[in-house]
Formats: structure tokens, sequence, C-alpha cells
């Protein structure tokens, strides 16, 4: 089953050109990482532990959540992960 390009795709399926990058805020239970090109930056955070989780972000919009598919918002600087939740945030 196709759901169409995941947010971090181009449109047509193409993976978007550029390089992933560390993120500062970082740890071993969350990894978090950019993805920069020319046109856009993506940021996926991985909450691997059991416990809820606060990452310091720029501000963004989560596109996508491995828990809430629904969950769409907008943050500035914190965003609170679940328990094994992964997100896929855009920088606009």
């Amino acid at each position: 089953m196709s759901r169409g390009p995941g947010p971090w795709q181009a449109s047509g399926g193409r993976r978007r050109a550029g390089s992933y990058l560390s993120h500062r805020s970082a740890t071993d239970e969350v990894p978090i990482y950019r993805r920069e090109s020319d046109e856009d930056t993506k940021t996926v955070a991985l909450n691997l532990s059991d416990e809820p989780q606060d990452v310091q972000l720029r501000s963004g919009k989560v596109l996508f959540s491995t828990v809430d598919p629904g969950r769409n918002e907008d943050f500035t600087v914190s965003l609170g992960l679940a328990p094994r939740e992964g997100v896929v945030v855009g920088h606009g």
C-alpha cells in the first residue's frame, strides 16, 4: 500500500538532495538529525526511551509522528515526545 511521498521525499517519490547533520541537542536516548537542502530543512527526532522526553529545536511544525498520525502542531523551541515516538519536523 502506498500513501504517497513521505515528509522526507519530494513529490513523485524522489529523495531530496541535501546533507544529514547530527543535532546539538541529541542524546543516546533521543537521536536527532537535520536534513538540509537548498529548499528546506527537516529534523528527525527519535525517542528511543520508555519515558516522555522534551527536545529543544528551533520552531517548526510536526509533519509526521509514529505515535499519532494526526499530529501536526506548530511549536516554538521545545517539543514533547511520547515514549518510543519518532517525528519529522519541518522548519519554514
